[in-house]
């Protein structure tokens, strides 16, 4: 994990002095450097361990490129979680960059387990009730995050997975003021080898221009998980038709791409402006 390495990094020259596990124990469920930063009297170490995590690759994360673009978008103060999952991405933006957090999440289980995440956040909701009685008082947010959710299986066939995309875009137009970020599995790279995932399909006669529904191997889990991968062509016409402008397209990165070429990408991220 890259927190324990940048921690250790840092305490390297007091290792025979300190007990490291004490430092490290903290980090297991989120990115907390107090213990750190009062050790070495020092602040800020969440901007410095930016640094070091880019700096050594592990920018392939989405979560890490949907806080990191919320940290330098100091204008957008409150922000809609629709589709929060764990509520880490939440609980950082709440905790860490100092945002008001909304969120919704369908899945009641998912909310149950991680609760305590859910209680540090200004509000949430696990019934599309909760969105109806916002978006009725007429309760806008500076941006709306919508990450891999459109990308999800949502229904078991694609005419009804593509009847709730539909209902998840009015929700995000209705309840942004001007901003909203899309997170998707990036469609470009399935030929690609991840470092995070195997994607498990046909290579050979992969066709990028249609949408396909397969399995990947995720490595840290050792779980597999569903996803949906449909063409660039229809996220363009689906934002063309809510009046959504594509202000810019940000792609994850792996451990050996460069700034000449991206080797693999897991995520695409779309920073959408309404059109006036």
């Amino acid at each position: 994990m890259c927190r324990k390495a940048f921690v250790i990094y840092k305490l390297q020259n007091y290792l025979n002095e300190i007990n490291i596990k004490e430092y490290l124990s903290p980090l297991n469920k989120e990115q907390n450097f107090d213990m750190i930063e009062k050790f070495l009297k020092c602040s800020n170490l969440d901007e410095e361990f930016k640094s070091f995590r880019n700096g050594i690759g592990e920018f392939n994360l989405h979560k890490n490129i949907i806080i990191d673009f919320y940290s330098k978008e100091k204008r957008y103060k409150t922000v809609f979680d629709y589709g929060s999952g764990h509520a880490l991405i939440s609980n950082i933006l709440q905790n860490k960059l100092n945002k008001k957090v909304y969120a919704y999440e369908i899945d009641n289980n998912i909310m149950n387990k991680y609760k305590e995440n859910y209680k540090k956040i200004a509000s949430f909701g696990d019934n599309h009730s909760y969105i109806e009685k916002l978006i009725s008082k007429n309760k806008k947010f500076d941006s709306v995050l919508c990450s891999l959710v459109l990308c999800h299986p949502l229904a078991p066939t694609e005419k009804e997975r593509l009847k709730i995309i539909d209902e998840i875009m009015q929700d995000l137009y209705a309840l942004s003021k001007k901003h909203i970020l899309i997170v998707i599995c990036n469609p470009l790279f399935n030929n690609a080898v991840s470092n995070i995932q195997n994607r498990l399909i046909d290579k050979v006669n992969f066709d990028y221009g249609s949408t396909h529904s397969f399995y990947k191997q995720v490595f840290s889990s050792n779980k597999q998980r569903e996803d949906i991968h449909r063409p660039l062509g229809f996220y363009e016409e689906l934002f063309k038709r809510y009046n959504l402008k594509i202000k810019n397209i940000i792609q994850s990165g792996d451990f050996v791409s460069n700034r000449y070429k991206i080797s693999n990408s897991d995520f695409m991220i779309f920073d959408l402006i309404k059109n006036k």
